[in-house]
């Protein structure tokens, strides 16, 4: 939980992706809560979007020489 990390530390977590997985997971779990969802889900998206796009271009890369 980020929550019980220094202030200077919550911050450089929320530059994770996995942080937006757990948050997503707890306020799920604990409090039966669908807040800030949306940022949660468009976080992890966006992230996967770019990693797959980035593994194919390397992929590509290597395949032509």
């Amino acid at each position: 939980m980020a929550a019980f990390l220094p202030g200077w530390l919550q911050t450089i977590a929320h530059f994770v992706p996995t942080f937006y997985d757990t948050h997503a997971l707890q306020m799920a779990i604990f409090y039966n809560s669908t807040e800030g969802l949306a940022l949660d889900i468009s976080v992890l998206g966006g992230t996967a979007l770019v990693a797959g796009v980035l593994g194919v271009l390397s992929l590509r890369r290597s395949m032509l020489v």
